[in-house]
């Protein structure tokens, strides 16, 4: 890690850059706020508008079925993963949920009222109500997102070491936040540069006021322990100051929606128990399974005689692979898929798939991309050895070498290995143990956070991934 001189602490930034952390949700209330008052005020300019409508429903019937619909819109907005601005994430992805959140709450909403009010509505209606819901939905949460970029949140990191390193580079690939500086605990490194960011000096030289002069609105504290604990109560008197204050465990999980993989991971991995650990929970979760796997198989049954021909067509050997897969707790199971590489393809043993691998067949690449090949893990989902979500089951031989290198890697075992899943989202296909180790800080996220809800979100959000064929 280089380290060269730039002067004293007097020489950091200091172009005030006004504090951007009021657009940050942080939990996103005032978003579920928004969408529900965007779905009553579209039930309620489609009615206006429509030139079908001879006079306007009584008012009590527009507040009651206008709210219905906007605690729809706001519940399935959170549930099928609609994106908060400082998220990030791409235009198509936000369209998308967008898009299925309108269309999944409008369903429901409109089958309850039938069922209840005996009353339809007309397309006229329909489109408008759903057309200004997405426009609704989606616009600010993009133009935000946009603004978020053009001022992006102030960061200081606190401890100079490798975990601030770490976090540094997590924060390097994101234009949602300005790294100004390094807070150190012993101040031997002030005025010196640290990955081309300046070491600003002590804590105790740099009350609230001067940090928020230089346009900070978070510090994170990225160092070891028995340093926090040493100036607790300067630190703590950041936030009474306005300056938010972070663990890096916290920080990393609030806006990047993972956990670092440290070895001082420890207190924050273990600060919050399993959500999944009543029996009501884990029956929940096996019946979304069963519900899933159960219409998929039905769905796609008629298809898989074709795609046995054409892989019989295409190359010799077996129609079906099978592997020795680790799942839950360890236990070894048999996965099964659609071959999509040649029969001899680990005659030298096992080893990671690659970009553009040679070992892939002509259409193994069409089966691999559009994930025709994962079709038969449904039978390991009704089995009980797989979930529809969870981390990838992984083969036992990458785990035997991954286990003792990579911190907390057999946490993900503490879960049923899933088709689709929060890492498998978040990260490109794992080709390396780098990949395996960036991936098990998602993984870990889901392990933290597991739940039906954030099920049904990973669910949902990986219908854009599937449409635009990502792996």
């Amino acid at each position: 890690m280089a380290t060269s001189p730039s002067g004293s602490a007097a020489a950091a930034p200091d172009r005030h850059q006004p504090g951007s952390s009021f657009l940050y949700s942080r939990h996103g209330l005032r978003w579920r706020v928004w969408d529900f008052a965007v779905a009553v005020l579209a039930f309620w300019v489609a009615f206006l508008l429509s030139p079908h409508t001879e006079r306007m429903p009584a008012l009590w019937y527009m507040l009651t079925v206008g709210s219905l619909y906007g605690f729809m819109l706001s519940t399935a907005a959170r549930i099928t993963g609609v994106p908060l601005p400082e998220h990030g994430v791409s235009t198509y992805e936000l369209l998308v949920t967008c898009l299925v959140a309108v269309g999944a709450s409008y369903f429901i909403f409109s089958a309850a009222v039938g069922l209840t009010l005996v009353r339809t509505y007309g397309r006229y209606i329909v489109g408008v109500t759903t057309g200004l819901s997405v426009l609704g939905v989606a616009v600010p949460r993009y133009l935000l997102g946009k603004l978020m970029v053009a001022q992006p949140l102030g960061v200081v990191l606190y401890g100079v070491g490798g975990r601030g390193q770490t976090c540094l580079q997590s924060l390097g690939g994101s234009r949602l936040f300005r790294v100004i500086g390094f807070l150190d605990a012993s101040g031997e490194l002030r005025g010196a540069t640290l990955a081309g960011v300046p070491v600003l000096g002590r804590v105790s030289e740099w009350p609230p006021e001067r940090l928020r002069g230089l346009g900070v609105d978070l510090v994170v504290l990225c160092d070891e322990p028995a340093a926090v604990q040493d100036h607790a109560e300067l630190l703590a008197g950041l936030r009474v100051g306005g300056v938010e204050l972070l663990t890096m465990g916290a920080f990393l999980e609030q806006y990047f929606r993972m956990v670092e993989v440290d070895a001082d991971s420890l207190p924050w991995l273990a600060s919050q128990p399993l959500v999944l650990h009543s029996a009501t929970d884990l029956v929940a979760k096996r019946l979304l399974d069963l519900v899933v796997a159960s219409g998929a198989l039905l769905l796609t049954l008629p298809f898989w005689p074709v795609i046995a021909l054409l892989i019989k067509l295409d190359s010799p050997g077996p129609v079906f692979l099978r592997q020795t897969r680790v799942c839950r707790h360890g236990r070894l199971f048999t996965l099964y898929k659609f071959r999509s590489m040649r029969a001899d393809a680990e005659k030298h043993g096992a080893q990671w798939a690659s970009v553009n691998d040679p070992r892939v067949t002509r259409l193994g690449r069409f089966l691999r991309l559009t994930r025709l090949d994962e079709l038969p893990q449904l039978w390991n989902v009704l089995g009980g050895e797989m979930s529809i979500v969870g981390p990838r089951p992984e083969r036992p031989e990458f785990v035997d070498r991954l286990g003792p290198r990579i911190p907390f890697y057999d946490q993900r075992h503490l879960l049923p290995p899933g088709l689709t899943g929060w890492a498998q989202m978040r990260y490109r296909y794992g080709a390396s143990e780098e990949d395996a180790r960036r991936k098990l800080a998602y993984d870990l996220y889901y392990v933290r956070n597991v739940s039906l809800v954030l099920d049904l979100e990973i669910l949902l959000r990986t219908v854009p991934l599937l449409m635009r064929g990502s792996r």
